[in-house]
């Protein structure tokens, strides 16, 4: 064979030895595997690694980890985090990844002030360097105002513009308002202008609220007021033109939408809404979240009517009890006294009625400081019974009205009568020492007997050092501007809210009818003060304003108070052997969170 063939053959030997080896080993690729791990170091000290096997040609999960104070800002093959990864890189090795980190700015917390009391501020957090997503900024319409934006000074004069700007530290922003020129029409001074307004009220609790001592107060305030005009009525004729109510404050609320918030009104009508001005615990009902949705006017308040003469008989102190404990022994002792010659004596009787169940009923659950819910702006609504403590609060309440007012309990007590009047007739009789008088319109009869006395109801259904042990519930009534009156214009609306305000602050006027002012300014009138009325002077007698007390407003509040507590357990509760009080009292309180909203 020729040497030039030899060395052809032999090169072309080793380009098919060369080529086989090529195409075994997948273009110069070494040792194929089937898996290959990639490992994730999570890159600072202390940190553990993870890996992640991975099948050969597929890619490598992107993982989410995590670090407290730091943000992930991408996995890196080099240590230094020089070298991004691309995670849409098949693997055919392994490999190592190295997290790269961000320190975490912190959160702030910016708070949105609307800077008026008809709508309840909100904070946020947001993360710091970044920017507010509008979505969580909140909104309110003012009545006769137009929204100009949200600004970091009290002033308004520096905006913030949510596209750009980014949030640095805790910091508030103000809402920014102008007066609408369009709303109602004013004069150069800016007064609103009143000629020919006329407004009808309705006034929805006639039964309860003198309609002609309310048209008097209308008739005065026509006489201080030109140019406005304003008509009492007990008949809504027409939803559309009748703006301001007179209205029950629990049964209005679940309807509450449909109603403005008062200092919105205020606002705008130009009077300055005081919340002070108003007895705190007496107008917590008119709140609903933070905002009064009606203004207090009056009240009516539960007391104690009881024989003087049984009093002095079984009662070893000379004072009037003023504690669970006095009047459970004070109950004790008549009973023991008097039940061998009258079988049928009660030593403290109430009735089951409407009027008990609607306020009076939590009387005890107030006093010794478990309140059925309570509120605030950051938790909203909520019952803390599931606190061991309060619980064993709630109880006791709940021990305390049994044994006050159930016949199954050993102090022989009844919430069977009728009505406050068929117990009061009781109390006069001799066969019962005291009745829980739920309501007004008995005080002639009891004022009428002069073996009749009164006395207060606070303290008697707790004892101990609580701050609420004094409170006493109230039925209350107040005003509320309705939003559908689409046929009251703004100039009527003005109106009706200095008529509001003008009564309120007037209001001692129906105190002759066993009413309680709400309004401190109507409470200190000289003419409240020094009445000589004889029902006035009862009432004011055993109810101090300072301790009056109703719950939190919520749209639930009627049913949670008369048909939850007071009807589905209260009353059961009384009408039982007092064997489940714990049990039935830890049932009530998960039924109330169920309901508070």
């Amino acid at each position: 064979m020729k040497k030039g063939y030899k060395r052809i053959t032999a090169v072309f030997f080793c380009l098919i030895m060369a080529f086989g080896t090529f195409a075994l080993t997948g273009c110069g690729q070494k040792n194929v595997k089937d898996y290959y791990v990639v490992y994730y170091n999570l890159n600072y000290e202390g940190a553990a690694t993870r890996s992640f096997t991975v099948q050969a040609g597929n890619t490598a999960p992107s993982w989410k980890a995590t670090r407290e104070g730091y943000y992930l800002d991408g996995w890196y093959t080099d240590a230094a985090t020089e070298k991004a990864f691309d995670f849409s890189t098949e693997i055919f090795d392994d490999t190592t990844l190295y997290a790269k980190w961000r320190v975490r700015p912190g959160m702030a917390a910016v708070t949105f002030d609307f800077d008026c009391l008809g709508a309840q501020n909100k904070t946020i957090e947001v993360e710091k360097q970044s920017v507010i997503q509008t979505k969580y900024v909140p909104e309110h319409e003012r009545l006769g105002m137009n929204f100009t934006g949200w600004y970091t000074d009290e002033q308004r004069t520096d905006a913030w513009d949510f596209d750009n700007d980014v949030v640095t530290d805790s910091m508030t922003l103000y809402a920014g308002y102008e007066t609408d020129p369009s709303f109602v029409e004013r004069d150069e001074q800016g007064n609103i202008k009143y000629e020919n307004v006329s407004v009808t009220v309705w006034n929805a609790q006639e039964w309860m609220i003198s309609p002609s001592k309310l048209q008097a107060l209308a008739d005065k305030f026509n006489s201080e007021h030109e140019g406005i005009t304003i008509n009492i009525t007990g008949t809504l004729a027409s939803q559309e033109s009748t703006m301001l109510r007179l209205q029950q404050t629990p049964g209005f609320l679940p309807t509450i939408d449909n109603y403005y918030s008062i200092a919105d009104v205020f606002d705008v009508a130009g009077i300055e809404l005081d919340y002070s001005e108003y007895y705190d615990g007496a107008s917590r009902e008119c709140f609903l979240d933070g905002v009064m949705v009606q203004l207090p006017l009056l009240g009516t308040a539960p007391y104690v009517v009881y024989n003087k003469t049984l009093m002095a008989e079984h009662n070893d102190s000379a004072d009037l009890p003023d504690s669970y404990s006095e009047l459970s022994a004070l109950l004790s002792a008549a009973y023991e006294g008097e039940s061998a010659s009258k079988p049928s004596f009660t030593p403290m009787i109430t009735n089951g009625q409407w009027q008990f169940r609607e306020a009076t009923s939590y009387v005890a659950f107030v006093q010794n400081g478990a309140p059925y819910y309570s509120y605030d702006s950051e938790k909203g609504y909520y019952n803390e019974w599931t606190d061991p403590a309060v619980m064993k609060r709630a109880v006791t309440a709940m021990t305390n009205t049994y044994n006050l007012l159930s016949p199954g309990s050993e102090l022989h007590g009844s919430y069977a009568y009728n009505d406050d009047g068929a117990a009061i007739d009781a109390v006069a009789s001799g066969t019962a020492l005291m009745s829980l008088v739920n309501f007004r319109g008995q005080e002639s009869k009891i004022l009428s007997n002069s073996n009749l006395g009164v006395m207060s109801l606070s303290g008697l259904f707790a004892d101990g050092a609580e701050s609420d042990t004094a409170k006493i519930p109230v039925h209350t009534v107040g005003f509320a501007f309705y939003k559908k009156a689409t046929n009251v214009n703004s100039a009527q609306m003005c109106a009706a809210a200095l008529f509001a305000d003008y009564v309120a602050k007037n209001a001692y006027v129906f105190a002759d009818e066993a009413l309680v002012p709400l309004c401190r300014t109507a409470a200190a009138a000289e003419e409240y003060v020094s009445s000589t009325n004889a029902v006035t002077k009862m009432i004011r007698s055993v109810v101090n304003p300072e301790n009056l007390i109703t719950m939190y407003g919520t749209r639930a509040l009627k049913s949670i108070v008369n048909s939850t507590a007071a009807e589905s357990f209260i009353l059961q509760v009384l009408a039982g052997d007092g064997s489940d009080i714990a049990e039935r009292t830890a049932e009530l309180g998960v039924q109330i969170s169920g309901q508070i909203y």
